[in-house]
């Protein structure tokens, strides 16, 4: 379940709970689990980008 979120329009709460939380995440994931996870949304990006002609 994935949602776009505009950070313009976030809380200050709400941006300290998604920085708690990739936190956390950061420190119980392995290595290898965030740079491939950061490869899959890096290429997301681009293809996203390509695709409406904005990069």
């Amino acid at each position: 379940m994935e949602r776009h979120i505009n950070p313009q329009k976030l809380t200050t709460i709400e941006t300290y709970q998604l920085q708690r939380i990739a936190t956390e995440l950061l420190s119980t994931a392995s290595k290898e689990t965030i740079l491939s996870t950061l490869s899959i949304y890096a290429c997301s990006q681009k293809q996203h980008c390509t695709s409406l002609k904005k990069c």
